[in-house]
């Protein structure tokens, strides 16, 4: 298997095209507070695991009861040219599933 890693303009790329854009069908954040936070837990996991890349396959935020954020993510350590295969497969079945209804 292909060692995972990409680099730093890949993953800005990735930023803007999936998780920006997520964050914002998720949640108004227009002082970019919570982008900010999501930003920050990304660099500390990169200083702490650098040698641990993974992609963010898929993350999700809720809102507790006592107005908090919960914050799941889930990554795997894959090759960028699966992750970007993946991501591809998704967007297909996104179209389809709109192209169907």
């Amino acid at each position: 298997m292909e060692t995972p890693i990409c680099s730093k303009e890949f993953e800005d790329f990735l930023w803007g095209v999936l998780i920006e854009r997520k964050l914002d069908e998720c949640v108004n954040d227009p002082d970019g507070i919570l982008a900010s936070k999501l930003s920050g837990i990304i660099d500390q996991r990169r200083l702490r695991f650098a040698e641990d890349r993974r992609f963010i396959m898929d993350f999700r935020l809720e809102f507790t009861e006592d107005n908090c954020m919960n914050l799941q993510i889930a990554s795997m350590p894959i090759a960028q040219n699966e992750f970007l295969a993946m991501q591809a497969a998704r967007v297909m079945a996104m179209e389809d599933e709109t192209l169907g209804a």
